[in-house]
Order: C-alpha cells, then sequence, then structure tokens
C-alpha cells in the first residue's frame, strides 16, 4: 500500500505486501526513469524529426486509451465519446501529416539505425499517454499517481544520464568537446544550463497535467504548437502549411468551447443544487 500523510504533517513509511510487489514497483520506476530520460532527448522542438516522433506516439497513445475507455461505455455516451476521440485524432493527424513536409532523412543512414534513432521517440510518447496517463495509488488519504512516481524515478533519470554522458565514445566525446569550444559564453550558458532547466520544467509540466488526467488537453495542445511551429519553418503559404493552419484553428476553437459548456454546465448544476 502507499504511503500517506499523517496527523503530524509526515509522510509515512511506503509498506508492500510482498517482495514480488516491492520489486514490480522498483522495475516500474526503473522503467519511468528511463522514460523521462528519453522525453528529456526528444521533447525538443529543435530536432524536428525526433520531436515528430514523440508527438505521434503521444497522439497514438491518447488515441488508442481513449477508445478503449469510450468502448467500457454504453449506449448514447459510446458512440458521442468515440466520436469526438476519432475528430480530434483526424486534425491532430492532419496537422502531423503537414509537418512531414518538413522531414528529413539523415544521409546514408540504414533502416536499422533509423528505427534506433526514432522508435525510442514514439515509444516514450506513446508511453505517456497510455500507462503513464491512467497510473493512480490510492493511500487512506490522498492519491498518487505519476508526478508522485516521477519523483522517485529522479535517481533513474539521473544516473541513465550521467552513464550516457560519461560511457560515450572517445570520438563523441572529441566531437563534443569540438563543437563545445566553438560557442560563445551566451551560447555555452544557454547548452549547459537554461536548455537543461527548461526541458527538465517541461516534462514536470507534462506530468502534473497527467496526474490531473487531463491527456487530452496535453496531446491537443502539443499537436498545436507542433502545428505553428511547422507552419513557421515552411517556406511559403502552401497546401500543407493551409492544412496545419486550419487544424490549428479547429483544434483551438472546438476544445475552447468544449470546455466553457462544460464549465458553464457544471457551474449550473452546482447552483442548481445549491
Amino acid at each position: 500500500s502507499d504511503g500517506h500523510s499523517g496527523d503530524d504533517g509526515f509522510e509515512s513509511a511506503i509498506v508492500f505486501e510482498s517482495n514480488t510487489r516491492l520489486d514490480l514497483y522498483c522495475l516500474y520506476l526503473h522503467c519511468v526513469g528511463a522514460v523521462m530520460y528519453q522525453t528529456f532527448l526528444s521533447f525538443d522542438y529543435t530536432l524536428f524529426n525526433t520531436q515528430w516522433m514523440f508527438v505521434s506516439g503521444l497522439l497514438a497513445g491518447w488515441t488508442a486509451t481513449a477508445l478503449v475507455k469510450t468502448c467500457q461505455r454504453v449506449g448514447a455516451e459510446r458512440v458521442r465519446g468515440a466520436m469526438w476521440a476519432l475528430f480530434y485524432a483526424s486534425v491532430a493527424l492532419a496537422i502531423q501529416i503537414s509537418a512531414l513536409v518538413r522531414w528529413a532523412w539523415p544521409p546514408d543512414a540504414s533502416v536499422g539505425v533509423l528505427a534506433t534513432l526514432y522508435t525510442p521517440a514514439f515509444l516514450a510518447g506513446g508511453c505517456w499517454t497510455t500507462l503513464c496517463s491512467e497510473i493512480a495509488f490510492t493511500g487512506v488519504r490522498t492519491q498518487r499517481g505519476i508526478l508522485f512516481d516521477s519523483r522517485r524515478a529522479l535517481p533513474t533519470f539521473l544516473l541513465v544520464t550521467a552513464v550516457g554522458a560519461l560511457y560515450s565514445s572517445p570520438e563523441s566525446r572529441l566531437s563534443v568537446l569540438t563543437y563545445m569550444q566553438g560557442l560563445s559564453r551566451l551560447a555555452t550558458v544557454h547548452l549547459l544550463l537554461l536548455e537543461p532547466v527548461l526541458k527538465f520544467v517541461s516534462i514536470y509540466v507534462l506530468a502534473v497535467v497527467l496526474e490531473r488526467r487531463k491527456a487530452t488537453d496535453l496531446v491537443l495542445s502539443v499537436c498545436f504548437v507542433q502545428g505553428l511551429f511547422a507552419i513557421v519553418l515552411m517556406p511559403a503559404l502552401d497546401a500543407g502549411a493551409i492544412t496545419a493552419l486550419s487544424g490549428c484553428a479547429v483544434l483551438l476553437g472546438v476544445h475552447a468551447t468544449r470546455l466553457f459548456g462544460a464549465r458553464e454546465g457544471r457551474d449550473a448544476r452546482a447552483a442548481q443544487g445549491a
């Protein structure tokens, strides 16, 4: 069972029913740490291909989860939920397809190398919106979710980061050092301080949103930004740019309308109850 805060304000110890449950939880935390590390590498709009694959993983995981939840409903709610999920997925997929115009394949890269480069990014995105968005440990007074587990997985994240940096090949270290020697002081500060902090904050916000069961808001927001970023990179207002712009406008307008409508409905029900 998960620990909870007692009357003295301190968190009690986490107790497991068996060694097997403890082992599985440790393995799960290591997996979360590995996903956080891959997200740290992939959630970067300057790496267009990797970012595209990460967003595609988010979208694919959210679509699968939404459809599974919809199948568990009955009657009109099932039909309505499936229609909204397919509508959002179709518009977001149109934005992703229009962004493919900016896809540039690495020169002389084999299929195996491309799979090694981009498959982990896709799997990391899918993991966030499938497993991580649905995990919750209910205690006596509180409910823990992916944010709680992400904090516990920080040692694994830091360990994998350190191992990846220290045990790279000598050629990779030399190329990195040569690249850094050519940077200005401001660029070095951005590379070693500002960018890691911003990425870490992005992962934290991602975990907070999923903790609050807002996977739909997360996926639509990321796809919206992806569309705007693709439009900026397109040299002219062609069919891809028009598709991305139209998709962004539809996502923003429809989802904002649904959010405001749901809020007004809750306020009306609260007023009637009072």
